[in-house]
């Protein structure tokens, strides 16, 4: 996974998550998340681009299992010392201060909360109206796992949740958490009407809902036999929202979980969709089994399931980030061949990993491949260019291509160059990118305010002033020139 956390492309094109659920929370989250829009969409935030396959690990001892309840919502606080038990919307000037620094009073709201729900007496609701406090998001989920976690019913705390806190009464990480609960409890009477009222109001699942199952140790029928009971009541209670992100969700925890048989069985007992299957080839790509993703792709081409180039874009980002460019490069035709036409991402992957690892003449012919097939160049495009020049150091033909565009697209070129010294600020080259944006400037090229002003603070902090002034007094002039 090091490759993986090292890299600076993303496998995922649209926006994913993964979680790994277990059915303790102490457990190990990993998440691979993209920016939700198609490949280089920070142009020029530096900090929000790092990288575009983000691996993140953090394993916490939470469990209330392992150091008592006490030590658990302790550590709950502790470790998320920054959530908001108040949020700061416009109503909170009804409710009662907490100070979030003083982690003893955040640890008495919510094991106040817990222990009136605990109660559950028959003015729960008005003994939590009477606290006044104004929960965040992620306040409310922590409670509600721990609630999860000890089995207590908490139908009407969600009920006060949506009465109290409406903004979050669609959230679908809150509705999947009570989704949960009925499970744990296994009241599926309740479970069942709780599914027709997200059905009704349109609202989506997440892999939350699902963790009550607590298959990860049987894979056999029994587990069969669960994963069958879920999809019948998602389809009992019709179409629509919650029924297809719920069988998504429960694909996509099922995979968490490398439970990949499981998954397929899945599908195989709802649809034969693609966007199914590509959660396990995504699954298999992120976890580097690509002999299984490619088997399955080629499975998917055999069931004529309507695929697109997704699944392939996922190969080729894994492919790639192991250095396997040939093999990915080769992977456009077979596409084609198979019916199933590349998009501008596949080739703009590509682009990017062939000029990090430096073959120009790989990348050059990329971009003829992409017009021959009827693809256009867009603003992304050279932006892999320039990202895999900077991302395999070859600053100096990142420079030149910037160059050589301007001469025939000075909006494309002006975008470059942002871009460019964005990422010479990044990694302390601030004479570089001083020296992009004086040119920028000389050239009638309008910075970016965000780049030029990181660039500015920058220089005075490392003791360059004078440079910091000549690049404010031309920029200054520029902006008057523009007026």
């Amino acid at each position: 996974m090091n490759i993986l956390r090292n890299s600076r492309y993303h496998l995922n094109p649209k926006h994913l998550r993964y979680i790994r659920i277990s059915p303790v929370l102490d457990q190990t989250y990993s998440a691979i998340c993209s920016s939700g829009f198609p490949l280089f969409h920070q142009y020029f935030a530096p900090k929000s681009s790092k990288s575009y396959l983000l691996c993140n690990f953090s394993t916490g001892s939470n469990s209330f299992l392992h150091s008592g309840f006490s030590s658990y919502v302790s550590s709950l606080c502790w470790n998320y010392s920054t959530f908001a038990v108040i949020n700061n919307s416009s109503d909170t000037s009804t409710k009662k201060s907490v100070n979030l620094d003083d982690h003893e009073g955040s640890v008495n709201v919510i094991k106040g909360i817990i222990d009136i729900v605990k109660n559950d007496a028959s003015d729960m609701e008005s003994r939590l109206d009477l606290l006044g406090v104004n929960l965040s998001k992620r306040s409310i989920i922590e409670v509600f796992c721990v609630l999860n976690q000890l089995k207590v019913p908490a139908l009407r705390f969600f009920d006060w949740i949506k009465n109290s806190h409406s903004r979050y009464s669609r959230n679908a990480d809150l509705c999947s958490l009570a989704v949960d609960n009925c499970g744990r409890l296994g009241d599926f009477g309740a479970l069942r009407s709780l599914l027709k009222d997200f059905h009704v109001r349109n609202i989506c699942l997440s892999e939350k809902a699902f963790a009550f199952l607590n298959i990860a140790d049987d894979t056999g029928e029994s587990a069969k036999k669960s994963i069958t009971e879920i999809v019948g009541l998602l389809n009992e209670v019709g179409g629509g929202s919650s029924r297809s992100s719920g069988i998504h969700s429960l694909i996509t925890m099922l995979c968490s979980l490398d439970l990949i048989d499981l998954a397929k069985f899945a599908i195989e007992i709802t649809e034969k969709k693609a966007s199914y299957y590509n959660i396990l080839v995504k699954h298999l790509c992120v976890i580097g089994h690509l002999k299984d993703a490619q088997d399955l792709i080629s499975e998917m081409n055999q069931l004529k399931c309507d695929m697109n180039y997704t699944p392939y874009n996922y190969l080729i980002s894994s492919l790639c980030v192991r250095g396997r460019i040939d093999e990915a490069c080769s992977i456009p035709k077979e596409m084609i061949n198979r019916e199933c036409l590349p998009n501008e991402l596949t080739f703009e992957i590509l682009i990017y990993f062939t000029c990090r690892y430096g073959r120009s003449d790989d990348a050059i012919n990329l971009c003829n491949e992409m017009l021959s097939s009827g693809i256009k160049h867009r603003l992304p495009t050279h932006i892999a260019f320039i990202r895999g020049y900077v991302s395999g150091q070859h600053f100096d033909k990142a420079y030149k291509y910037i160059i050589e565009l301007a001469a025939i697209d000075k909006f494309a070129a002006t975008h470059l160059y942002n871009v460019l010294a964005s990422l010479h600020i990044e990694h302390g080259d601030l004479l570089v990118a001083y020296k992009l944006l004086f040119e920028m400037l000389e050239k009638g090229f309008n910075p970016k305010f965000s780049v030029y002003r990181r660039a500015s603070i920058r220089l005075c902090k490392t003791g360059r002033a004078e440079l910091a002034k000549t690049l404010d007094a031309r920029y200054s002039s520029l902006v008057k020139e523009l007026r």
